[in-house]
């Protein structure tokens, strides 16, 4: 078992981690985190973090990126697709006209864009 260490922001979150890599892997470009949650507030920053957890267990944060619940609408038009046209890039418009109200305890999809990466995980 891998000790992992805690920060305060872990205790509010849902944290997603792989097996260990069995070899080295390149993560490189556009990264989108694609969920659903059930909100019980009316909005919320919504954070998606990609890390490399060490062996000791530290982790190391490699891009992040964030969105507002009531921000979610995806313009998908404008947004970047890649193969299989998979999203890769949601374009969310940012506007007040484009805001969605989040309805409390209904299960909903937000796609998050991380801010693009070139990294190297390495095995273990």
């Amino acid at each position: 078992m891998i000790p992992i260490t805690l920060s305060p922001a872990d205790f509010t979150s849902l944290t997603y981690t792989t097996a260990p890599m069995q070899s080295d892997a390149k993560v490189t470009g556009l990264i989108t985190a694609d969920l659903w949650a059930k909100l019980t507030a009316t909005d919320a920053t919504l954070i998606a973090t990609l890390s490399d957890v060490e062996r000791s267990g530290a982790s190391n944060q490699l891009t992040a990126g964030f969105l507002l619940a009531s921000q979610r609408a995806v313009d998908t038009e404008l947004s970047t697709y890649g193969p299989k046209h998979q999203m890769i890039r949601p374009w969310h418009p940012f506007t007040k006209a484009s805001q969605q109200a989040v309805t409390p305890n209904e299960a909903t999809e937000y796609k998050i864009e991380i801010y693009p990466t070139s990294a190297i995980i390495k095995a273990g």
